[in-house]
Parts: structure tokens; C-alpha cells; sequence
């Protein structure tokens, strides 16, 4: 049964998402946090703000590093984890990434076992059949060696992040007025996210 959360921001929203229960973090379990679509961006104050959620909630995690790994080391890594959360940043260097060390299979597989997959902006966005719709949100120049756009096609849907969120308002109205007949988009701002379970899909306001 596929147990997914797809945010915008995920400091945004952790907290909040603990009192229903929809983060219940064990002690016992470890987090694993692959940041590499951050690599390539100007601003990563939003992986300051995780990193510190994580610590101040004394939850374990562990960071994957995709440049300097290889892919069987980054299976087994995956494989022992009980939550991952793919965060923001380049959707399209991600996914080149993602493609290149083979992990992009290896998460479906980890989805497909039912264990907990948080995504943040470019992490959501990853999930749906084609990344191509967010050409005016990322910079697809960075990802150089991306030989193809079609994305991890875990849901049906197309996630637009950072609604009515500075510094993407126009950047996310844009991607809306030239995709909204073609694909199904499902909208989220910074306050909110989509939660999977099963087959059930929910947009939750926080």
C-alpha cells in the first residue's frame, strides 16, 4: 500500500503533521534525506530549517550523498531505511540524478513496499509521469546529461508546489494557465500537502 507525503516545504508542515498522526516518527527509525537537487541551487535555507527540524525533534537521519556513491551502496542504504524524504530544489537536475545512479527504480521499489515517502517540492514533483510542466519553475539547463523528462510515474497526477508562496507565485500561475487542460494538476501551497494512502488521495490544508 503506497504511504506517501508530498509538501511543498516540508519545515512548513512537520509539525503540523504530527498531530494527526500522519508523521509518527518511531526513535528507532531512520530518516533518510537525499538532498541533491539543492546542490545546484542558490538558496538552500530550506534544508538548514529540515536539518534542524529533524534534530529538534532528536529523530535520526542519515543524508545520501548520489554524487559519490555507487548505486549498489545507495540500494542497500534505501533499502534499510523506514522513511525518505527527497527535498527540494532543480526537479530536473534531481531526476538526472536519480536516473543516472539508478535510485529512481529503487525508490518506486521502496514505495511500492508501503514504507513512508515524504516529498518536498522537486521530491514531489519527481513522482508523476512527466517533470516537463515545471520548465518555468527550474532551470532544466543544469541537468545536461538528462537524456529524458518522463518521471518516476508513481502517481497519476501532476504535483504544482509553492502556490500562492513567495518567491513562486508567478512561476506557479504560470505552470497553471499553460497546463491546467492538458494534465491533472493537484495544487499545493506552502501550508499544505497531499497525502496518499492506498488509493486514497487527499489535499490537506495545515
Amino acid at each position: 500500500m503506497k504511504n506517501i507525503i508530498l509538501t511543498s516545504s516540508f519545515a512548513d508542515v512537520a509539525d503540523v503533521l504530527k498531530k494527526p498522526m500522519m508523521l509518527n516518527f518511531k526513535t528507532s527509525e531512520t530518516v533518510g534525506i537525499i538532498p541533491t537537487a539543492s546542490l545546484v541551487e542558490d538558496y538552500t535555507g530550506y534544508m538548514d530549517e529540515t536539518r534542524t527540524w529533524f534534530k529538534e525533534n532528536a529523530i535520526n537521519t542519515i543524508e545520501l550523498d548520489l554524487l559519490n556513491s555507487s548505486t549498489a551502496e545507495l540500494q542497500k542504504q534505501i533499502e534499510s531505511l523506514d522513511v525518505l524524504l527527497v527535498t527540494g530544489g532543480n526537479t530536473f537536475y534531481l531526476l538526472q540524478e536519480l536516473k543516472r545512479t539508478n535510485v529512481d527504480n529503487v525508490i518506486i521499489e521502496f514505495i511500492n513496499a508501503g514504507k513512508l515517502y515524504i516529498g518536498e517540492s522537486a521530491g514531489s514533483v519527481i513522482l508523476s509521469p512527466n517533470i516537463t510542466y515545471v520548465e518555468s519553475m527550474d532551470d532544466r539547463s543544469v541537468a545536461t546529461f538528462l537524456t529524458n523528462e518522463c518521471g518516476l510515474s508513481v502517481v497519476d497526477f501532476y504535483t504544482v508546489p509553492h502556490y500562492k508562496s513567495e518567491p513562486f507565485i508567478d512561476t506557479a500561475d504560470k505552470v497553471i494557465n499553460q497546463y491546467s487542460e492538458l494534465v491533472p494538476l493537484k495544487i499545493i501551497s506552502n501550508n499544505q500537502c497531499i497525502s496518499i494512502r492506498g488509493n486514497e488521495i487527499k489535499i490537506n490544508t495545515l
